[in-house]
């Protein structure tokens, strides 16, 4: 059995753009990615609301979440605090990453207009120009389909967002009497991981999950920083 998230990118407000031409997944995605871009992550879901065999048609629901897409078990002020790594004897099989590869720290994003009549939008990160060895990385995004500074703003949070170092951890859990999946923890959740002393918080986007013939489980999840 496996599990995964949907795909939008956690948003406060909604995105000043044109998106009667978009199909509703790409709108649902601009709209989320957007929320992320303001500072809230959204996720979105499509879920069995009455199941077969209830005695009732079966029915879906559409549903929106904010945080995450399950409980905030991030420590120590979760509910109830988890941490999760080969730290606490509780992951094996880990891969971690730190990845700074396309880290951006300025995004430029030019919109409608030519020469000195063109609109363009500009954000800084003036604490990772700080923190990088190579302080200012400029990034250059052309939105020429833009034509509201509301939307240029948008373009240039998103550019910025996707420029940020990301932190990953996979692994396989190692089940203990306060980490069992589907009672303590579960896909969607927003937990504190930690590796060789160094804890961030991660939505658990993907868990993926097998039961071999004796009944055992065994569960792989993959962890994102935001």
């Amino acid at each position: 059995m496996a599990d995964r998230l949907c795909r939008p990118q956690p948003p406060a407000q909604a995105p000043h753009r044109r998106l009667r031409d978009r199909q509703p997944p790409a709108r649902l995605q601009e709209i989320a990615q957007a929320s992320y871009n303001n500072g809230t992550y959204l996720v979105f879901d499509t879920v069995c609301s009455v199941p077969p065999g209830s005695g009732s048609a079966m029915a879906f629901e559409f549903r929106a979440y904010t945080g995450q897409r399950g409980v905030d078990h991030r420590f120590p002020s979760g509910n109830p605090p988890l941490l999760i790594g080969p730290d606490f004897g509780n992951l094996d099989d880990v891969e971690y990453e730190e990845d700074a590869e396309n880290e951006i720290t300025r995004a430029i994003v030019g919109g409608q207009g030519q020469g000195t009549g063109r609109t363009f939008t500009r954000k800084d990160d003036a604490t990772r120009e700080g923190e990088s060895p190579f302080a200012l990385i400029e990034s250059f995004k052309n939105a020429t389909g833009e034509s509201a500074a509301a939307g240029l703003a948008n373009e240039a949070d998103a550019l910025l967002k996707a420029g940020l170092p990301r932190k990953t951890l996979t692994g396989r859990v190692v089940p203990t009497s306060g980490l069992i999946y589907g009672v303590h923890y579960g896909w969607g959740d927003f937990v504190t991981l930690q590796v060789d002393g160094d804890s961030f918080d991660a939505h658990l986007n993907q868990v993926h999950v097998t039961r071999t013939r004796d009944e055992h489980e065994v569960v792989d999840i993959w962890g994102r920083s935001t």
